[in-house]
């Protein structure tokens, strides 16, 4: 399995908070492990559409490749900060590509980021992920099934950019 190598993202940044490295590294991890086998492909930081002045990303993006798994689109939005928490629940446009390509959309945070009050605020069947230092995960707020929509050619050539060379078919 590859993993995004976020300690080397850090370090290029100028970044050396380890802590925070760690709770990215593990909450990645940690949602990948509900995608494993055969029948998913899992990929992280997917440009919305192609073109070098795209900025948008989805954090993660689980695809089920087979009839049987109805072939399911599960997006996440990783948030490993209560302030870049915060920052979300104002703006809930930010995520609306990530939301309407798949059919489930999570926010991935680790403990102690979400509080109580935060799960009213939470719309569109969004569904909270917390993640625990042990890397096991509990569910804040169930992720509704909804229609995906269809996904645009741009889209498309970026999923495949990301996956090149990747080992996610395992």
């Amino acid at each position: 399995m590859t993993t995004v190598d976020w300690r080397a993202e850090f370090e290029e940044q100028g970044k050396h908070d380890w802590e925070l490295y760690e709770k990215t590294e593990l909450v990645y991890r940690s949602i990948r492990k509900r995608h494993l086998g055969f029948g998913w492909v899992f990929l992280t930081e997917v440009r919305t559409q192609t073109g070098g002045w795209n900025e948008n990303y989805i954090d993660a993006l689980a695809f089920a490749l087979w009839h049987s798994l109805k072939y399911e689109r599960v997006a996440y939005e990783v948030k490993i900060s209560r302030s870049g928490w915060l920052k979300e629940l104002k703006k809930p446009t930010k995520c609306k590509v990530a939301m309407d390509y798949s059919h489930r959309f999570w926010f991935a945070l680790p403990i102690g980021i979400v509080e109580d009050r935060d799960l009213t605020l939470i719309t569109d069947g969004c569904g909270v992920l917390e993640v625990h230092n042990d890397g096991e995960i509990k569910i804040r707020k169930r992720a509704e099934r909804r229609e995906a929509s269809d996904m645009p050619i741009t889209f498309i050539a970026s999923l495949l950019r990301n996956a090149k060379g990747r080992d996610y078919w395992k």
